[in-house]
């Protein structure tokens, strides 16, 4: 595998031949580059939109150098701008399936495709064809979203059906009603990615300043689990990415094998944000010395009758007051930090308590929705709207890197999956 620092000036490669595209018409397209280079980061071949004419696609001229080339493609690593496509005009090869045929064995990708048609399957095509995906870093992306700002204009947003449960059902809509019940009369909350619970408790403070802070402190604490609860006690699959794509337990399990964890059984486990444990089974079912935490009541009950030799625990993943510090071997947190009203950083420092020194830090932002006929929208839905946000999953992701970065975790990686991304680090001191 190309080393982290080699693959990034590849990445920056790939952009530079992006920017040299032309377009074959007086239609609005795509900025593509792409770069090919084996095993060890030496480059094989460059190519961008229509360099050859005819509105040829980056990655088939690339390819085609390859093969003029006679290279042999088994260990070599493509870096390409956009997304591949899955569909073509009649007679003309998807470059997702010419990828596929290469022998190509890991591909980068900077943006997806925003044309709803290819948004996000091309990305799924290749993973199913056994290809290793990563992403470019946020810091690229945004360079290519600047680059191609008159094509994504075009394609301005993806939309999740007005049906879906993450549409339908808005957790400060649910705090509200709890808040009524226990006469807060407050008829809206505010509701954003980066406004956690302590900022909710502040907010209803300054309307209710009769009441002393910690019993404030203790109902929205409460109130939060509840609508958490009337959301997800009863979840399931059947609506969901993973209903659809079973594989994401795959991406957990390289997870585990490339850090060292093959055996969970063998660990102390906590595993934060279980939800009703539909997550654990077949996955965490064997682990005797497991920690399942969650805010809601109901769904931990639930978990425990999922996960009968677990431990269960009601509390929050920014106050583990229950759990012992450096208690803990492995920390595990899947699609539970990007929850309404949530505090990442205070999430990955009680992580970080709780974690005994070299234990493992393992969580997973959710970045799939179901849309019309089960097609996969990569990204995350922006609040009180059916407009899914695709760069969201990764600002998340940066931010929780960041974060075992500045308390000085090692290992830390990003892995992007079927149906999340995954963050992981070992706790060094």
């Amino acid at each position: 595998m190309i080393q982290p620092d080699k693959a990034e000036s590849l990445m920056r490669l790939a952009i530079s031949e992006a920017k040299k595209s032309t377009a074959e018409d007086k239609g609005i397209h795509p900025f593509v580059g792409a770069v090919l280079a084996d095993g060890n980061g030496q480059v094989i071949a460059t190519a961008h939109r229509d360099e050859i004419g005819s509105g040829r696609h980056a990655e088939f001229i690339v390819l085609e150098k390859a093969a003029t080339k006679k290279e042999n493609l088994k260990d070599a690593e493509l870096f390409v701008t956009l997304e591949p496509c899955t569909g073509r005009g009649p007679g003309k090869t998807p470059c997702a399936q010419r990828i596929k045929e290469s022998g190509i064995h890991r591909v980068y990708i900077g943006m997806l495709d925003p044309n709803p048609q290819i948004l996000g399957r091309g990305e799924t095509y290749l993973r199913w064809s056994g290809i290793d995906v990563e992403r470019f870093p946020n810091k690229l992306v945004q360079e290519l979203f600047r680059l191609n700002a008159d094509f994504l204009r075009i394609h301005q947003d993806a939309h999740l059906p007005s049906t879906s449960l993450y549409v339908t059902t808005q957790i400060s809509s649910i705090i509200i009603q709890e808040l009524q019940r226990e006469g807060l009369d407050l008829s809206e909350l505010p509701y954003d990615w980066d406004v956690s619970v302590e900022d909710l408790i502040l907010y209803c403070h300054s309307y209710y300043t009769e009441l002393v802070q910690w019993d404030l402190d203790d109902l929205l604490h409460k109130v939060r689990g509840i609508a958490f609860d009337k959301k997800y006690a009863n979840h399931t699959y059947d609506k969901d990415a993973r209903g659809i794509v079973p594989e994401w337990k795959d991406d957990f399990i390289e997870i585990l094998a490339r850090t060292g964890l093959d055996l969970l059984k063998d660990f102390r486990v906590i595993n934060v944000g279980i939800g009703n444990g539909i997550e654990g089974e077949g996955l965490f079912d064997q682990i005797p010395e497991l920690t399942v935490v969650d805010i809601g009541s109901q769904s931990l009950k639930a978990a425990k009758r999922r996960l009968p030799r677990s431990h269960p625990i009601l509390a929050s993943a920014e106050k583990l007051t229950p759990i012992r510090t450096s208690s803990q071997d492995v920390y595990i947190s899947l699609r539970t930090y990007q929850s309404s009203y949530f505090d990442i950083l205070s999430a990955v420092r009680e992580a970080y308590r709780v974690l005994r020194i070299g234990g493992m830090f393992i969580v997973s932002i959710a970045n799939a929705f179901l849309g019309e006929e089960d097609a996969l929208i990569p990204g995350l839905v922006i609040p009180y709207t059916s407009i899914v946000d695709r760069n969201r999953p990764f600002e998340i992701a940066e931010k929780i890197r960041w974060q075992l970065t500045s308390m000085r975790f090692e290992e830390i990686g990003v892995r992007s999956g079927f149906t999340e991304i995954f963050v992981f680090g070992r706790r060094a001191v």
